[in-house]
């Protein structure tokens, strides 16, 4: 089986690049038993800064119903979690999306840094959020077979102690090339594309002769 997570982003607090791992996988089992079933977990975690200039709406679509939800502001200087587990027991079709829509006539707020030659100024928040898609196959006993897998998509600062931290504006002036929303006094676009964005993931539930049932990506 494939089984692994698909790492999208990540941002770390102590340099403006950093490469990505793929995350340690969990689980385990017999893998000569065949999976009979598939739990798959939708996750979206926001920190509280992203509310002040954008609306988020969670969408899944599975067994062919669709189903939204909101997401609610979390208190300052916290992070959202919405979650929802689905289980299959037979093949199926799963989009999950998260839309991000930005909030017109917002005021940012702001700060500007000399960067070299250059001045940017930037919008001052904690980019803090990770979207996950999470997956476990089980055999007809119940027990997890195989490890967990999905996709990811994450953005987090941490401190110097390796830990996330939800402070408003962590980390700001670190990812200020993302946050800019001018260089040199004139405007740029890179706030609003690469932080207040949307994300889509489809899969397919499908019965593999050799591993029973599974998720696969449809693309």
């Amino acid at each position: 089986m494939k089984k692994f997570f698909y790492v999208f982003a990540c941002v770390l607090a102590m340099a403006t690049m950093a490469s990505c791992n793929k995350p340690n996988t969990e689980g385990g089992g017999d893998t000569s038993s065949k999976s009979t079933k598939v739990e798959m977990t939708l996750i979206a975690e926001y920190n509280a800064d992203y509310f002040k200039y954008a609306d988020f709406q969670v969408k899944y679509t599975a067994g062919g119903k669709t189903e939204t939800a909101t997401l609610t502001a979390p208190a300052a200087n916290t992070r959202s979690h919405w979650e929802k587990t689905l289980t299959f027991t037979a093949a199926d079709n799963v989009t999950y999306e998260v839309i991000c829509t930005p909030k017109k006539d917002v005021e940012y707020e702001t700060a500007t840094k000399e960067s070299g030659s250059r001045s940017i100024k930037y919008v001052v928040m904690n980019t803090n959020r990770a979207i996950r898609v999470v997956i476990k196959n089980f055999d007809a006993s119940g027990k997890q077979i195989d490890n967990t897998y999905g996709s990811s998509s994450v953005d987090e600062v941490k401190d110097e102690s390796g830990n996330v931290t939800e402070q408003h504006g962590a980390g700001a002036e670190l990812n200020m090339a993302a946050l800019a929303i001018e260089k040199d006094g004139e405007a740029v676009d890179s706030f609003v594309s690469r932080i207040l964005r949307s994300y889509k993931y489809e899969y397919k539930i499908e019965n593999d002769k050799e591993d029973g049932l599974t998720a696969n990506p449809a693309n």
